[in-house]
C-alpha cells in the first residue's frame, strides 16, 4: 500500500491504477488477520490469498499501467510482490487427501 503512493500509475478510464494496489493490500490484511483469528478457514482464505497474488502479477497488464512516471517501478513492483504473496500463500493451503 505504501508503493501506491510513491509512484504515479497513471490512470486507466478514470480509474486511479494505485487504488488497485491499496484495496489488494487492505484485503492482504484482512485475509491475514482472519488466518490468524480464525484457524478454520485457514485453506479457503490461503486459495483467496493466492488470487489475489495473482492479481497483483495481472494487474499492470490488464489494468493497462501507463502514462505514470514511476510505471516500470509500479510494475515490476506488482509482478515481484503477487509472486511472493502468490508463493507465500501456498504454505496455508494443507495437502489434499
Amino acid at each position: 500500500m505504501i508503493t501506491a503512493s510513491r509512484w504515479d500509475r497513471g490512470a486507466v478510464g478514470g480509474f486511479g491504477a494505485a487504488w488497485n494496489d491499496v484495496v489488494v493490500g487492505a484485503a492482504l490484511f484482512v485475509l491475514a488477520s482472519f488466518q490468524v483469528l480464525l484457524r478454520w478457514r485457514t485453506s479457503m482464505l490461503g486459495l483467496v490469498a493466492i488470487l489475489l497474488g495473482f492479481w497483483l502479477i495481472a494487474a499492470p497488464v490488464l489494468l493497462g499501467y501507463g502514462g505514470g512516471t514511476g510505471t516500470p517501478a509500479a510494475t515490476w513492483n506488482s509482478f515481484v510482490v503477487g509472486a511472493v504473496v502468490a508463493v507465500l500463500a501456498t504454505f496455508t493451503v494443507p495437502e489434499a487427501g
